[in-house]
């Protein structure tokens, strides 16, 4: 299974800075229906240590729970990224779910 999130450029600083550095270490700026975002794809069952190796392009998000653990700055006590981005769905970030495998997917090619 596989998503894409898009998050809003212009309310990313109205976000913790954990989800800020984590928008700033992997997304793209695209335009999606005429609207400046900021994207990147990312394959749910993989864990960034399963694939660290391999060079991974900007534009392709690590989102096991694991990889997420890192990024803790301006969350809540005992919140996790994840947690918070759930949460948030909708409002700073839309995430969209399929069951293909966006693994291969890169935001590079125009």
């Amino acid at each position: 299974m596989g998503c894409v999130i898009l998050v809003d450029p212009e309310r990313l600083n109205e976000t913790p800075a954990a989800f800020q550095e984590y928008v700033r270490l992997h997304f793209l700026p695209k335009e999606v229906l005429g609207k400046q975002v900021l994207v990147a794809s990312a394959k749910l069952s993989w864990s960034y240590t399963d694939y660290e190796s391999m060079r991974r392009p900007q534009g392709v998000a690590p989102s096991h729970s694991c990889d997420l653990m890192r990024f803790k700055k301006g969350l809540k006590a005992g919140q996790n990224l994840n947690e918070w981005m759930r949460e948030n769905d909708g409002k700073y970030l839309w995430q969209l779910y399929a069951s293909d495998d966006y693994a291969g997917c890169s935001w590079d090619d125009d």
